[in-house]
């Protein structure tokens, strides 16, 4: 009632958060729509971004069928007001999206042009992030290999900081693939 959009935006990113760690994907992505929503009418980027990450994360992992995920990333994608970090972000769910819809060279694409934003703006722990959908892409792909040597390596980034979170999930991964 009080037009209050960065309140909005902020309280809505965090229950998009909240949702997310609880595994509802689906819950999540529709209160980062709303979140995003709001951060674009308060004009500030940086929850536009933060929250167009979030969005791009439930909508890689969540009920979204791949195609229309797709072309919700695209669309992110193509915004006017988006930063160098907010494109690596959504290319990063979009070569997850790609995979899963059978397009591995778009997959691959996505992920490289992500992973040099990433190593242009020093983020190690971006890109530890990262080989965990690269490690993804490639074994949709079946190349084992390559899925290995990528999650391991996100393993080695992360090792001397203990991230719990996503060095399991790349164990996870690594598991599929031993």
């Amino acid at each position: 009632e009080l037009g209050d959009h960065l309140g909005l935006a902020r309280a809505s990113y965090q229950l998009a958060v909240a949702s997310r760690a609880a595994g509802r994907f689906g819950e999540s992505g529709e209160t980062a729509e709303r979140a995003l929503e709001n951060a674009r009418l308060s004009g500030n980027r940086q929850v536009e971004a933060r929250t167009g990450d979030a969005l791009c994360t439930a909508l890689l992992y969540g009920p979204t069928p791949a195609p229309v995920a797709v072309r919700r990333c695209r669309t992110l994608l193509s915004s006017a007001a988006r930063t160098r970090l907010q494109e690596a972000n959504v290319r990063s769910a979009l070569g997850g999206l790609e995979a899963m819809d059978g397009s591995f060279d778009a997959a691959r694409d996505h992920c490289s042009r992500a992973r040099a934003t990433y190593e242009e703006l020093g983020l190690r722990f971006a890109i530890a992030g990262l080989t965990q959908i690269e490690g993804e892409v490639e074994l949709l792909a079946g190349d084992v290999e390559a899925a290995e040597r990528t999650l391991r390596e996100g393993l080695a980034i992360l090792e001397p900081v203990g991230a719990g979170g996503i060095q399991a999930a790349l164990l996870a991964n690594l598991l599929l693939v031993a």
